[in-house]
C-alpha cells in the first residue's frame, strides 16, 4: 500500500468512527401497513368525493322542461340516433311529451336484466330519449300508438308498468296508457286499442269486436255499436269517424252513433291512415297497385286520392307514387303536403330488410322531401300528428345526452356506490383486527414454554 492509498484507508475510517448507525424501529413493518391502509382509504374518499361533486349538482340541477309552442326551436328532431347504453326509461325518469316513437328489431340489441325483451326509442319534446319497454314485442304505429299531442303512449298488456288480472280470461285486452309527463301507467281492460282521437280520447276494440271509446280524464266509455274495419280515421274536430268495413268506406257519427255508407272503394283501395280526414272534408285513400320487378320482393306501389264525404266523389291528390311495404298517413302540413310514414321492411320474415323506416311530406303537384332520418336498426316510427309543421329540428348534442344520463343514473346508483364504500371500509376494519389478534396470538403463544 502506498502513501496515497494510506492516507484514503486513515480518512476512511476517521469518517466511520463519526458516523452514527441506522437505526430500525422494531414496529416499521406495522407503519407500512398503516400508511398503505391510509393511502387506500384516501384514494376511496377522494373518488367518493368526486362522484358526490358530479351526482349532487346534477340530482339537484332542475330538469328541463318540454318546450312550448309558442318557442320558434319547438320542433321534431331531424335524426333520432341509436341510444346510449344505459339509456334511462320512461317509468323510472320521465321528460314530458314526446314528439317521436321507434322500433326495432331485438329491441336496438340493449342488454337488459329485467326480462324485457323489447323497447322503442320515445324522444321527448326536449330532443331527449327515453326507452319505454316490453315483455314480448312492440310496433310503433300498430301496437304502440302516441297521441296526437305526444303526452300519451298507449302500449299492449306486457307493456313495462301494466299491471292486470292473469287469471282473467280477457287479460289480453288490457292495455297500459303511459302519461310521458309523470311515468304513470293507468291500465284499462275495455279493449286493444285502435287509434287516438284529436282530443286524446281512445278508441278500443272489445272482446266482441265491436269498437269503444275511451274518455282517459273522464273513464267513460262509450260503445259504438259498429267495429271489424280494416282503417278507422277521425275528423279534425273529433265529432266522426271514418271507417272500412270490407270494401265500404263508412262514416259514423259520434253524437248520434249514425252510420252512413259514403262510397264503394276499389279492390286494393284503402283508408290511407289516422291522418286521411281533411279538414275541406275529404279523405284520403291509398290506391295499392304490383310494383314487380322493378321493386323488393313484397313491395306495393301507393297513390293517393281523395273521397268527397259528402257525395263519395273521387279525384286525384296528384301526388307521387311511393313504393313500400306498407304506408300510413299522418296528417297535413298548413301548406298542404301530406305527411306519410313508409315501412319499408314487411313483418314477412321472408322479405328483405332494405332499410329503416321513412317519414315523407309528398308535395301537391308533385315532389316529396325526407322529413327525418332514424337510425338504421329501426323498422317502425310513430309521429305526434299535432306537431306536423314543426319537423327539422337540431338534435341534441351527445354531451347533452351524456349529461341527461348522468343526471338520471347517478342518483340512482348513489345506494349501491355508498354500500361498495361501507363494504370497503369494513374490510380494511376487518383486516387491521385480524392482523392485530394475530399479532396479540404470536405474542401470547410465543411466551409460553416448550413441552406446556
Amino acid at each position: 500500500m502506498n502513501t496515497d492509498e494510506r492516507a484514503v484507508a486513515a480518512a476512511l475510517r476517521e469518517i466511520s468512527a463519526d458516523a452514527r448507525p441506522v437505526r430500525i424501529p422494531d414496529n416499521l413493518w406495522v407503519r407500512g401497513r398503516r400508511r398503505h391502509r391510509l393511502r387506500l382509504i384516501a384514494v376511496v374518499a377522494g373518488t367518493a368525493a368526486l362522484l358526490a361533486l358530479v351526482a349532487v349538482p346534477l340530482a339537484w340541477a332542475p330538469r328541463s322542461h318540454p318546450v312550448r309552442p309558442a318557442e320558434p326551436h319547438w320542433s321534431i328532431p331531424s335524426r333520432v340516433r341509436v341510444p346510449m347504453p344505459l339509456q334511462p326509461n320512461l317509468v323510472d325518469a320521465p321528460n314530458g311529451p314526446a314528439s317521436v316513437v321507434v322500433t326495432g328489431p331485438g329491441g336496438f340489441d340493449a342488454i337488459d336484466l329485467s326480462g324485457y325483451e323489447d323497447r322503442a326509442i320515445v324522444v321527448g319534446r326536449d330532443g331527449l330519449y327515453r326507452y319505454v319497454r316490453d315483455l314480448n314485442s312492440l310496433d310503433a304505429g300498430e301496437n304502440l300508438l302516441l297521441s296526437p299531442d305526444g303526452r300519451y303512449l298507449v302500449g299492449p298488456a306486457d307493456l313495462e308498468g301494466v299491471t292486470f288480472d292473469e287469471s282473467a280470461a280477457d287479460w289480453q285486452l288490457a292495455v297500459g296508457v303511459m302519461d310521458l309527463t309523470t311515468g304513470r301507467v293507468r291500465t284499462y281492460g275495455q279493449g286493444a286499442p285502435v287509434a287516438w282521437a284529436p282530443d286524446d280520447r281512445l278508441l278500443v276494440s272489445a272482446s266482441s269486436g265491436l269498437y269503444r271509446l275511451l274518455d282517459l280524464n273522464s273513464g267513460e266509455v262509450t260503445g259504438l255499436g259498429i267495429g271489424g274495419a280494416q282503417a278507422v280515421a277521425f275528423s279534425p274536430d273529433g265529432r266522426q269517424l271514418a271507417l272500412q268495413q270490407a270494401r265500404e268506406l263508412k262514416v259514423l257519427n259520434l253524437d248520434t252513433l249514425a252510420v252512413r255508407t259514403v262510397a264503394e272503394l276499389r279492390a286494393r283501395q284503402t283508408l290511407a291512415g289516422p291522418g286521411a280526414w281533411r279538414a275541406d272534408g275529404r279523405l284520403a285513400t291509398w290506391n295499392g297497385s304490383d310494383c314487380l320487378p322493378t321493386c323488393p320482393g313484397g313491395y306495393t306501389d301507393f297513390r293517393l286520392s281523395f273521397v268527397d264525404v259528402t257525395d263519395g266523389a273521387v279525384t286525384d291528390a296528384r301526388v307521387d307514387q311511393i313504393e313500400a311495404a306498407s304506408a300510413r298517413l299522418l296528417g297535413w302540413q298548413s301548406d298542404g303536403d301530406a305527411v306519410v310514414v313508409l315501412a319499408m321492411t314487411s313483418h314477412d320474415p321472408l322479405s328483405p330488410h332494405p332499410g329503416a323506416p321513412q317519414v315523407l311530406s309528398l308535395h301537391p303537384g308533385g315532389g316529396h322531401s325526407a322529413l327525418i332520418t332514424v337510425t338504421a336498426d329501426a323498422d317502425r316510427i310513430d309521429v305526434a300528428r299535432d306537431l306536423l309543421d314543426h319537423f327539422g329540428g337540431e338534435p341534441r348534442s351527445g354531451w347533452a345526452m351524456f349529461l341527461d344520463l348522468l343526471q338520471v343514473r347517478l342518483p340512482q346508483a348513489a345506494p349501491w356506490l355508498a354500500v361498495v364504500a361501507v363494504l370497503i371500509v369494513l374490510g380494511l376494519t376487518y383486516r387491521r383486527i385480524r392482523t392485530r389478534v394475530g399479532r396479540w396470538l404470536d405474542r401470547y403463544l410465543g411466551s409460553e414454554p416448550d413441552g406446556g
